[in-house]
């Protein structure tokens, strides 16, 4: 857990503040420079335009606009909420990004591989970020049971140093719910626990997986 942080940056009903890819970075889709998520569809072929070949993903339709972005690798969008609330607060705003009539799912991002995690923090390496990681409740020490909100389990490689600690349990041993949600530190490319009524950032993701119904039972309330 680290206190301290102060969050400056407003979301405005319809408005978005969202962080811009770094120079040389991908340009976020429709190129219109608005820091609002925007309502078209974002085809990714992968090769210039050309339709996917018949065993290739399905092309994913993610809002476009400002603040939208890809990394290398990944066919994912991603957009940073700089207003602050609650974890599941942060989770239902993501979700609320979904373009209408058919559009990819969107959550707090799923930052599933190392590299993944690396590339995303350094686009905003000032602010620390809500995931779309948690640990369901009655678990036997911070670091047992965490999952991605897709239902993989999380990436245990990423702790920061001396993380999760379920607020400073760690060192006992003992688990007591007190930090069962997942926080990007990007100036560290690394995680940490925290309590899901604490008020952060959010980090989004388009990817096109839903969110499981038996996965979002799990989610402490």
């Amino acid at each position: 857990m680290r206190g301290g942080l102060a969050w400056l940056c407003v979301l405005a009903t319809g408005a978005g503040c969202g962080f811009h890819p770094a120079a040389g970075g991908a340009d976020a889709p429709g190129g219109s420079g608005s820091d609002l998520p925007g309502t078209d569809a974002a085809t990714a072929t992968g090769d210039g335009g050309s339709p996917p070949a018949s065993d290739a993903q399905p092309a994913l339709a993610c809002p476009s606009g400002g603040g939208w972005f890809q990394i290398a690798g990944s066919p994912s969008w991603y957009f940073a909420i700089t207003s602050t609330s609650g974890w599941q607060a942060s989770e239902t705003a993501c979700e609320a990004l979904q373009l209408a009539g058919g559009g990819s799912a969107i959550h707090l991002a799923v930052l599933d591989q190392p590299g993944e995690l690396a590339a995303v923090a350094a686009h905003d390496t000032s602010h620390d970020y809500w995931i779309g990681m948690f640990q369901p409740a009655n678990q036997s020490a911070p670091e047992v049971g965490w999952l991605w909100i897709t239902g993989a389990p999380g990436l245990a490689s990423a702790w920061s140093s001396g993380e999760p600690n379920d607020d400073g349990f760690l060192t006992t041993g003992d688990e007591n719910d007190d930090e069962d949600f997942g926080q990007l530190y990007t100036d560290r490319a690394s995680l940490n626990d925290e309590g899901g009524g604490n008020d952060e950032r959010a980090l989004c993701e388009c990817d096109g997986v839903p969110v499981p119904a038996a996965t979002r039972m799990k989610i402490p309330q």
